[in-house]
Formats: structure tokens, sequence, C-alpha cells
């Protein structure tokens, strides 16, 4: 992991500096350009993050985010520019990324835990320099003071503090020694490999686009290479590759490997839009709908007359003494994704803490790895087993009756593991989902 940043403390959040939250906050500005907020780059797993940059919310309908966006950053000198289109927000650095990182792909570091995080949360990370990055997510998206880059962790502190002294936060990732109620700190490392299963948002990008704009990636490399001396500044974050933390398992080990619960119930949704037809077939009700890998089956109560179905849906299979059918649709399932030998992929009481925030919010029932998480106002909960050695599989289910994108955003950690499979009943509205876990410990 390495670390960028500027020498000097950080400069005083102005209302030109970070504008507040208005219905077009660019309009809001005086025209001052103030100076930038120290910003960092940091690279985690071969990719690069930026922290400090300052956000705006565009609120306008009438106007495309891309188009407020491309020229709010015009305004600010800026070459970059992040969009957030769910919270009509984007981020622009107040600082020009250093050469070599800015011909390489970035993304915010805001933002890309923002769009995976359910709820709002305040989080406080300590660099290896010392430094300290805190994010604060409300309701609304990133406030416009809450993507910044800290000199000291007093100040850091300081911050937390008064953005936590007024408001309640479903979650807080602080470190606990700073004694704040429900403090959970989780490794940045972890939340963004959850994160980078979850979503391709966060992504920087350019502001100028074109044909003639911009020369080409490997001539624009170059140039920056070679003419980097020219412009670098004092204001111009530099990234540092740091050591990463030496991993020594017990036996020899290979890649993991597999595809993301997240992509898999996509995928299973959108098979099951396709054959919307079949969910009208009069006489021919859906009563259930499932999905395992690459294979959706529904299934269907008969109500109405044989050959109705089968002129329709040939290849249904009915069994007319139970009074139902099954059609069978195979999908595309999405291509696994790949984490290298060594990979934190987080403990098991981390995940059983979230299914109990799950259930807190959907009301339903979950287990994980054969344990009973507590229902909301449950007295106690049944303690986990010791498991064996580290890369643990754990296997977990999660019923409830809701929409299946409130769903998403509610499991979002969870669905960094595997998917086995996914049911849904539409007389009740309730799904089951079924998965498989691998943590550490």
């Amino acid at each position: 992991m390495g670390v960028a940043g500027h020498a000097r403390g950080p400069a005083p959040m102005t209302a030109d500096a970070l504008l507040p939250v208005v219905a077009d906050a660019d309009a809001a500005g005086s025209g001052r350009k103030a100076d930038p907020a120290p910003a960092c780059v940091i690279e985690i797993d071969g990719r690069l993050y930026v922290a400090g940059l300052a956000w705006r919310s565009h609120l306008d309908m009438a106007v495309r985010l891309k188009s407020a966006a491309t020229a709010g950053a015009r305004r600010a000198g800026a070459k970059r520019m992040v969009l957030r289109e769910r919270a009509r927000q984007y981020g622009v650095p107040p600082v020009s990324l250093p050469p070599g990182a800015a011909a390489r792909s970035a993304w915010s570091l805001a933002a890309v835990l923002a769009d995976s995080i359910h709820g709002t949360w305040v989080g406080a990370w300590r660099l290896p320099d010392g430094r300290f990055i805190v994010i604060v997510v409300g309701p609304s998206g990133i406030l416009p003071d809450g993507d910044r880059v800290f000199e000291d962790e007093t100040a850091a502190r300081d911050h937390v503090e008064t953005v936590t002294a007024s408001t309640s936060w479903r979650h807080l990732y602080v470190p606990v020694e700073w004694g704040l109620a429900e403090a959970k700190p989780v490794p940045l490392e972890r939340l963004l490999q959850q994160a980078r299963a979850l979503s391709k948002a966060g992504q920087l990008q350019c502001v100028e686009s074109g044909i003639g704009r911009l020369p080409a990636a490997a001539g624009l490399a170059v140039l920056l290479a070679a003419g980097g001396a020219l412009w670098w500044t004092t204001r111009s974050p530099a990234v540092v590759s740091l050591p990463r933390p030496a991993v020594q398992p017990a036996t020899p080990s290979v890649s993991l490997s597999w595809t993301p619960a997240a992509a898999g119930f996509g995928a299973c949704l959108d098979a099951y839009v396709r054959d919307g037809r079949l969910r009208l077939l009069p006489g021919w009700p859906v009563s259930e709908y499932r999905c395992d890998p690459g294979l959706a089956t529904i299934g269907l109560r008969m109500e109405g007359p044989v050959w109705l179905l089968r002129a329709a849906v040939p290849d249904a299979a009915i069994d007319a003494m139970a009074g139902t059918a099954a059609i069978q649709r195979p999908y595309a399932a999405p291509p696994p994704s790949s984490w290298p030998a060594g990979t934190r992929l987080g403990a098991r009481a981390d995940y059983a803490a979230y299914l109990r925030d799950a259930l807190e919010r959907v009301g339903g029932t979950a287990s994980l790895d054969g344990i009973a998480a507590p229902l909301p106002g449950a007295a106690s909960v049944q303690p986990a087993s010791a498991g064996p050695a580290p890369a643990l599989r754990l296997k977990w289910t999660v019923s409830a009756a809701v929409t299946s994108s409130y769903l998403l955003s509610v499991l979002h950690p969870l669905l960094a593991g595997e998917m086995t499979s996914a049911v849904y009943t539409p007389s009740s509205g309730q799904w089951t989902i079924q998965g498989v876990l691998h943590v550490d410990e």
C-alpha cells in the first residue's frame, strides 16, 4: 500500500473550498479560488485511490450531472472528475495527480465506499505515514466536508467528534480507542475488497474528451513522464509504494476464485425479467422463481388448461397430478473474480455483525454456518463454534419479504461471497438467498 500527499497541514474548509449542498452547488461559489484541501493517493492491491476530493451536489434534473460536473471541474482548473449518479454528486480532486499516476486509472476512495456501504457512516483510517483519512456519508451522499485528509490523529479525531456530536450514524468505522459508542473499526483494505466485488463505480474520468483533445494513452504516459519535472510542485501528491504485509500461510495456497454473489444475483434477476411473459400466462400463475448458478427455474401453478401452457412453452415439464409445471432457462453466469493467495477476506465475527444489522432493517431470518443470527429484540445469540484454520467456508442464508434492490443494498458485505441459490415466492414477496462466505477466521 502506498500513500502520498502534501507536506503542509490541512487548509481550512471555507465555503469556497467546499461548497454546501444546494440545488446547484456550483452557483454558490464566489468565484475566488481557495487553497486546495490536502489530498493523497493510495495504492492498494495495484489500484490507485484518491482521497480528499471536493464534493458537490447537483440536484437540477434539467441539467445532466456530467455537464454540471464538467463545468465545475473546468472552473476549478481540474483535469479529472468522478460522478455519483445515484446521489447526483460529483467530486473534483483539489490537486493534480502526479506523473505516472495521471496516466493510470484512478478511483475516488469515498465514492467507491459510499456506493457499496448502505446507510449513513463515518470512517477514519490511519495511513502508514501517520496521517488520517476521514470519510463521512450522510443520507444524501458524501458530505461537502466528508472526504478529508488530516496530518495527525488529533485533527482527525476532533473532526469526527464534531460530526458525530449531534447526529446518529449507522456505522462508525473509527478506532476503538477514540471512545465513541458503537465504534466498529474495519480495515480499509477489507472494505475495498468487498466494494470491488460489488461495483465498478467511482472511477475518475478526464474532464476533456474526444479525438484530438488528448494524445493516445501510450503517448500521454511518455509525455507525462518526460515533462513531469517541469510542472511538478509541492501541491501535487506523490505516490509512494510501501511493502505489503507479509503473509505466512500454514500450507501452500493458490489464488481464490469465485463469482461474487452480487453479480450472480444480478444475472438471476435479468433472466427473470427476460421471461416476463410467463408471469402473464392466463391460468398458470408463477408459484416460485429459483436461480442456481447458470440455470433459472420458473415454477407454475396449474389453474388453467394444459394445452395453453403447451402452446406457449412446449418444453415445459408439467406434473398434472401435482398441478404444477416447471420451466428451466439457462443463462450466462458472470465470470468469476480472482483474489491472490493471502488476501484478507474478513472475520466470521464481522459477518455475523453484518447479519444482525441486516435483520434489524429487513425483519427476516438468517443463519451463518448453521448458527442462527438473533432476531431483533432477541436476548442472546449462540456463540460461533471454533472452525478449522484460515480460509473457512461458511454457509449463509437470508430470507426476507423485501424488494430485490433493497435486499441487495442491505446484504452488500455478504454479496462479496458466492451465491449458491436464490428463490423468490411472488405470493408472499419473499426472497431466500443462500451462499458461501470465505473468511479468515
